[in-house]
C-alpha cells in the first residue's frame, strides 16, 4: 500500500484542507454526503469531496482503492472525515497521523464489522452518528468508551439534512399516471432498497391481510435491490401480485410522494429513516417500524404511526384504520409537516460540521498522544 501522499504530520489543524471521503454509496448517504458536502464548499470551507471506488466487498478491496485516490490527491489534508465503516478503516489504516472524524450512518453488523468499528472508533479524533438512537448504541456496545462522571458522551449526533421537496412534488393524478397507478382507490407505499433490514417482505404480508379483511389496495414500491426477485415471488404466492407496483430504482423519488394515501417504512433496523423524513416534510401520514432512529422522528399517534418491527398482523391492523379513517390520515399528515418543518436542512447540518471541526482544531495533549476521541456533547 503506498501511503506517500499522506503527509508523517497533518498540516495545522487550523488550516489546510478537509477531505470527505466517502464510499461508492447510494440511497440516504449519498444524498447526506453530497447535500452537505455541497454546502460546505458553499460556507467556504476549503473541502474535497473524495469517493472510494467500489473495491469488491472487502475492506481490502476498499484500503486499495482509497490508495489509487490518495495518490492522484494534490497537498495534504488537515482532516479526514470518512463516511461510512469501510472508508474510515481505509483512511485510518491509508493516513494514520491525520486526523480522522467517523460518521456512522448505518449499524454495523456482525462480530467482525463491530471489532473493525471498535478499532477505528479509538483512532478517530471524534466519531459522528446520524441519530441518537446509533449514537445510543455505539456507547452501549462498546464502539466508543461510554459517558462517565467528567468525561461527557463522545458521540456526536449531527442528523442528515432534510430535502424540502415542496413545488417539486408531483400532483397526485400526475404521480399516479406515471408510476402506472390506479386513478382511484387507496394506495400505500414505500421507498427502500430492497434487503432483508428494510422488511418489504412486511409490507407485503400486511397488504395481503389488508387485501383479507376487504379492502383492496395497491402497493408502490420505488426502490432495488438483491431482494427483489425473492419478493416478487412472495406477492404471487400471497395472492397480491396485480396489487403491487414494483417502480424501480428513481432519482428523487421523493417527487412521487403524493401518489400514496400512507408512506410506511417497515424496515428491521433503520439508523435514521431519511425517506420517511422526507415523507413527513411532504405531509404524507407515515407509519414506520418502532426501531433506530426511525422512533426520533415519529411520535406515535401525534405525527405518525410505530408499530414493531416484523409485525405484518400489527401493520395490516394500523394500515386499515387509516385507510378507512381520512380525517385521521390528514391530522396525521398535518402534524407531521410541522415537525419536518423545524428540521436542520443541508446549510444547517454543514454550520454544525464546521462548528464540530473548529473544536477538534486544538485537541487537548492528551487526545494527542493517546488518540483517544475528543470530548464532545451529542448535538441534533
Amino acid at each position: 500500500m503506498h501511503r506517500h501522499p499522506c503527509p508523517d504530520e497533518p498540516s495545522s489543524p487550523s488550516g489546510g484542507t478537509i477531505w470527505w471521503l466517502a464510499g461508492p454509496a447510494a440511497g440516504g448517504v449519498g444524498t447526506y454526503v453530497e447535500a452537505v458536502g455541497r454546502q460546505l464548499v458553499a460556507a467556504g470551507a476549503s473541502c474535497r469531496l473524495i469517493t472510494v471506488p467500489a473495491g469488491g466487498s472487502s475492506a481490502w478491496g476498499a484500503l486499495r482503492a482509497l490508495g489509487a485516490q490518495l495518490r492522484h490527491q494534490a497537498g495534504s489534508p488537515r482532516l479526514i472525515h470518512a463516511h461510512g465503516l469501510k472508508a474510515a478503516l481505509a483512511a485510518s489504516l491509508a493516513c494514520p497521523r491525520v486526523p480522522l472524524v467517523m460518521t456512522l450512518h448505518t449499524f454495523p453488523t456482525g462480530w467482525w464489522q463491530r471489532q473493525v468499528a471498535r478499532w477505528v472508533a479509538r483512532r478517530c479524533r471524534a466519531v459522528v452518528a446520524v441519530s441518537r438512537a446509533l449514537a445510543t448504541w455505539a456507547a452501549v456496545a462498546g464502539i466508543v468508551p461510554a459517558a462517565a462522571p467528567g468525561r461527557p458522551a463522545q458521540v456526536h449526533v449531527l442528523v442528515p439534512p432534510l430535502q424540502r421537496v415542496g413545488t417539486a412534488l408531483l400532483p397526485r393524478q400526475r404521480a399516479r399516471r406515471e408510476l402506472a397507478l390506479p386513478d382511484v382507490g387507496p394506495v400505500v407505499g414505500t421507498i427502500a432498497r430492497l434487503s432483508r433490514e428494510k422488511g418489504v417482505d412486511v409490507l407485503l404480508r400486511a397488504v395481503a391481510l389488508v387485501h383479507r379483511h376487504g379492502l383492496p389496495v395497491t402497493c408502490l414500491v420505488i426502490g432495488a435491490g438483491p431482494d427483489e426477485p425473492a419478493l416478487r415471488r412472495l406477492a404471487g404466492r400471497l395472492g397480491i401480485g396485480a396489487w403491487v407496483r414494483w417502480a424501480g430504482h428513481r432519482q428523487e423519488a421523493a417527487r412521487w410522494l403524493r401518489a400514496v394515501d400512507v408512506y410506511v417504512q417497515p424496515s428491521r433496523q433503520e439508523a435514521y429513516g431519511l425517506a420517511a423524513a422526507e415523507a413527513m416534510a411532504a405531509a404524507c401520514p407515515v407509519v414506520v417500524s418502532r426501531t433506530g432512529g426511525l422512533e426520533d422522528l415519529v411520535r406515535d399517534g401525534i405525527d405518525g404511526r410505530l408499530v414493531p418491527p416484523g409485525d405484518p398482523v400489527v401493520l395490516a391492523r394500523v394500515l386499515f384504520g387509516l385507510l378507512r379513517d381520512e380525517a385521521a390520515r390528514h391530522r396525521l399528515a398535518r402534524a407531521a409537516a410541522a415537525r419536518a418543518s423545524r428540521w436542520p436542512d443541508a446549510a444547517q447540518v454543514a454550520r454544525q460540521h464546521l462548528q464540530l471541526y473548529g473544536q477538534l482544531a486544538t485537541p487537548p495533549a492528551a487526545a494527542r498522544r493517546t488518540g483517544r476521541l475528543h470530548p464532545a456533547e451529542e448535538r441534533r
